[in-house]
């Protein structure tokens, strides 16, 4: 299921752009509802709240790290 909002789409995304890191966005359940490229923290925290309207409730927001390991991109704030 596509969004249109901040260059996010659900489950799939194309290669990473320059200066951008790859978030991903979680349910209660730990399942990965969407995914996009953000250029920091704050921005893909603030799509959280914007995808809660779309898909299932969001409850974390992670980023790939320079290992490859997905990392706790911040607090959400309710």
């Amino acid at each position: 299921m596509p969004s249109d909002q901040a260059g996010m789409t659900a489950r799939a995304t194309t290669g990473k752009s320059a200066g951008m890191t790859q978030y991903r966005f979680l349910n209660a359940m730990g399942d990965v509802v969407a995914e996009g490229e953000y250029a920091d923290h704050a921005t893909a925290i603030e799509a959280a709240y914007d995808l809660d309207d779309d898909v299932d409730e969001v409850q974390r927001v992670e980023f790939l790290g320079p290992q490859g390991d997905w990392r706790w991109a911040g607090p959400l704030q309710g």
